[in-house]
C-alpha cells in the first residue's frame, strides 16, 4: 500500500506592518505595544509612518510609539483606544467607538494651552476612515482613557479624563 502526504498549505504570512493607518483593534491584544519601522523604511510600501510591534510587549518603554488603551464614555460605555506616546507622554488617542469597525475619531493634546483639541479638520477627516470626534455629547465627555500596560519607568498605566475637547 502506497504512503501518501497530505500537502497542507501554510497560511499566509500575517501581515504586522502597517503604512498611513493604525494596527486593527483585533490585533491588540496580542501585541499592544508598536513602534515606528524606521529601519525599514526603504522597503517597497512602506515609509516612516510604518508601524510595527515593539519588542517589547509588556511595559511602555521609550521605543513605543502607539499602545492599545480603553476609553471609558460618560455614559459608562468603554471602547479600545490606540494611545499615542512620545517618552511615556501620551499626545494622541484614537477611539474606536464601534470595537467591530476599523473606523476612529481622533484628538490631539495639545502642549501651549495644555488642552485636548478635536481633530475635526476637514483636512483632517478626508478619506472617510476617521470619523468626526462628538464634542459636546454628554454620553461621551467627560472621558477616561487608560493604558492597558504600565509605563517601564513607573509602573503606572497612563490615565487621563478628558472634559469637552476644544475645537482646533
Amino acid at each position: 500500500m502506497a504512503h501518501h502526504r497530505a500537502f497542507h498549505k501554510l497560511p499566509m504570512a500575517e501581515k504586522l506592518r502597517f503604512t498611513g493607518e493604525n494596527p486593527p483593534p483585533s490585533l491588540w491584544s496580542r501585541f499592544p505595544n508598536w513602534q515606528n519601522a524606521y529601519d525599514e523604511e526603504g522597503i517597497p510600501g512602506q515609509d516612516e509612518t510604518t508601524l510595527r510591534p515593539a519588542d517589547n510587549q509588556r511595559t511602555i518603554d521609550g521605543e513605543v510609539t502607539f499602545t492599545a488603551g480603553d476609553a471609558t464614555f460618560a455614559c459608562g460605555d468603554t471602547v479600545p483606544a490606540m494611545l499615542g506616546v512620545i517618552s511615556g507622554e501620551l499626545g494622541w488617542i484614537y477611539v474606536y467607538p464601534n470595537p467591530d469597525e476599523e473606523l476612529c475619531w481622533v484628538l490631539s493634546f495639545h502642549v501651549p494651552s495644555n488642552h485636548w483639541i478635536a481633530m475635526n479638520d476637514d483636512w483632517f477627516l478626508e478619506g472617510g476612515e476617521v470619523l468626526r470626534v462628538p464634542v459636546g455629547d454628554s454620553d461621551v465627555f467627560p472621558m477616561r482613557v487608560g493604558s492597558r500596560l504600565p509605563l517601564q519607568s513607573s509602573g503606572e498605566v497612563i490615565k487621563v479624563e478628558i472634559g469637552n475637547p476644544k475645537m482646533n
